[in-house]
């Protein structure tokens, strides 16, 4: 939580650079700006027509057009905003989010959530059922049992005693409604009283075959396990499919109840689809661009909505081919913000899923070209030639960009030995090519010059450190790593120096984040794993502890931010009340 809330607050200062530290009767006024769209879908859930919920890691959206639009719904919900599953209720006004802290309701048909049954903030919400046979019935499937619930949502019961605390991936309900199946890490668990008993029913399946998935066709049931399709008559005794799809590890499995052999399965090849129940299966023609895909959604008239990393993709065709569907849902995972020297006006964003800019302070994004390892983790610019943008991704690939950032090639391969790139800069010695220091996440740091054309790297005085988590310059010719082992710096300018430990009233820990006022060079902030943000205003001489109370936000802060939790969506934000 305390890389969290560093990363957030540092993040909020970095936006301060598109403006001046001008305020409204003292408060900075925030806004969400349109982009870039997209984001972690983890659930779907179809409500009245053409309404559709969507569960992010920035909370829950909603489409009231088919998917044209959406509106962020999310208040009320926990700190984590993550929803990992929703349903539909009878009443299309209430809506049930799984979070990782609980069960919430919302009643009012997406205005405002509360917490279902306050007993169970403790459990993190993987699936849930609702009894086609009797809507009033519904299931929650979570990492430690089965919840039941008969009454709206008001009050859960605890029906999994016999699944002995193991993690429940999603429900599958036999057409006659007699008989339960959940797939757990430990195998396939069946319930013919609706939950009060569960019996393990996994006859066939391998050793750590943890299945995660389940539907029930017109000719038997399949599961998808970490060994791929299995295949059973009788919910009891199972079998591998075989095929080309034999070892693939199917995560969701989806069919239509008018048409249950009709079914799709998200494998690592893209979407695999059977009419025959599993008999024969192909793949789609177009497997959603090589997306990741979360959840899917089946809909009539061969529809299909699907919830990936970068948003909502639709086809009308059963994926032959697909659409983004993103407008208004905003929720990408942002690793870094990149704003240009002498252009204010232009924002470049690193994400997940490549690197997006915006000519407007965020007005319009639109995503780079010539990106072919998207998760980028890192950006710099070229001090002497801002149109030159460096970006360094997570399988260790550093990218280049001559054009402001519209166009990349790629400049190394496999920099660091496949350790990601997390940190970046750009520095300019008199009359010489620029050098790029480059800092890793397991392999240390590396130096290159002639513009990153000859790479060596750089160990002197660091000790054996290797996680270098955000790199800065400060005038006049100082360099600043935040490591593992703390804040370390070099005087870039002589050949040679070395790198020195800052220990002088820092706590021993892992430094995380660090930038710098730059009309008050002196001014310096580094933000530490476990022991929150420092500041010292000597150029680093000294320190202080800051933020244990109200926390600063005058200090403009260079171009340094990032969200060090994968799971957690850092949202663009901008101030309305402070001038140019």
């Amino acid at each position: 939580m305390a890389v969290r809330r560093t990363s957030i607050l540092l993040t909020l200062w970095l936006i301060l650079l598109t403006a001046s530290a001008a305020r409204a009767n003292g408060n900075i006024v925030w806004t969400v700006t349109t982009g870039p769209t997209g984001g972690f879908v983890n659930a779907l859930a179809p409500n009245a027509p053409g309404v559709l919920y969507a569960g992010s890691n920035s909370g829950v959206f909603v489409t009231r057009d088919d998917g044209a639009h959406w509106q962020l719904v999310s208040n009320g919900l926990p700190d984590d905003p993550t929803v990992t599953a929703l349903v539909s209720t009878r009443d299309a006004n209430v809506v049930l989010a799984g979070t990782l802290n609980g069960i919430y309701r919302m009643r009012d048909g997406g205005a405002n959530w509360t917490i279902a049954d306050p007993r169970l903030t403790n459990q993190i919400v993987n699936t849930f059922l609702s009894d086609p046979q009797n809507p009033n019935l519904i299931y929650a499937g979570t990492t430690t049992t089965v919840l039941q619930n008969d009454n709206g949502g008001d009050a859960w019961s605890d029906v999994g005693a016999d699944l002995k605390s193991v993690r429940v991936w999603t429900f599958a309900l036999t057409p006659d409604a007699t008989t339960l199946y959940a797939p757990t890490d430990a195998g396939i668990y069946a319930s013919r009283d609706r939950g009060a008993h569960w019996q393990l029913s996994s006859d066939g399946l391998p050793d750590g075959a943890r299945p995660q998935s389940i539907v029930i066709a017109a000719r038997g049931f399949l599961a998808g396990t970490a060994h791929g399709i299995y295949r059973s008559r009788d919910g009891k005794s199972w079998s591998p499919v075989g095929g080309g799809l034999s070892s693939a590890f199917a995560r969701p499995l989806v069919n239509e109840p008018n048409q249950p052999d009709r079914i799709f399965a998200v494998v690592p090849q893209g979407i695999g689809k059977t009419a025959d129940g599993g008999a024969t299966w192909s793949l789609l023609a177009n497997p959603l661009r090589d997306t990741p895909v979360l959840s899917l959604l089946l809909s009539d008239k061969n529809v299909i909505y699907a919830g990936t990393p970068r948003g909502v993709l639709k086809s009308n065709d059963e994926g032959a081919t697909s659409q983004p569907l993103n407008t208004g849902f905003i929720s990408t995972s942002v690793q870094q913000l990149l704003v240009l020297p002498g252009d204010f006006t232009l924002l470049c964003a690193a994400t997940r899923f490549g690197f997006h800019r915006s000519p407007d302070r965020g007005a319009t994004w639109f995503e780079a070209r010539g990106i072919t390892d998207p998760y980028v983790l890192s950006l710099a610019s070229d001090p002497q030639t801002p149109a030159e943008i460096y970006a360094g991704t997570w399988s260790s690939v550093l990218i280049i960009s001559k054009d402001s950032g519209a166009t990349f090639t790629r400049l190394t391969e496999n920099l660091a030995n496949n350790a990601p790139i997390s940190s970046l800069v750009v520095l300019h010695p008199p009359d010489q090519s620029p050098l790029v220091y480059v800092g890793t996440l397991g392999n240390g740091l590396y130096k290159g010059s002639d513009g990153g054309q000859k790479w060596s790297t750089e160990t002197a005085g660091l000790g054996g450190v290797t996680r270098v988590a955000a790199l800065v310059s400060v005038p006049p010719n100082w360099l600043y790593a935040a490591t593992e082992r703390g804040l370390d710096r070099i005087e870039w300018g002589n050949p040679t120096a070395a790198w020195q430990a800052i220990t002088a009233n820092l706590p021993v820990d892992e430094a995380r984040a660090l930038v710098f006022d730059p009309r008050h060079p002196q001014t310096h902030f580094v933000g530490f794993v476990s022991n929150g943000v420092y500041r010292s205003t000597d150029g680093g001489a000294q320190w202080t502890p800051v933020g244990r109370g109200a926390f600063p936000t005058r200090a403009p802060a260079s171009a340094r931010a990032r969200s060090w939790d994968d799971q957690r969506d850092l949202r663009r934000h901008r101030s309305r009340d402070s001038s140019q």
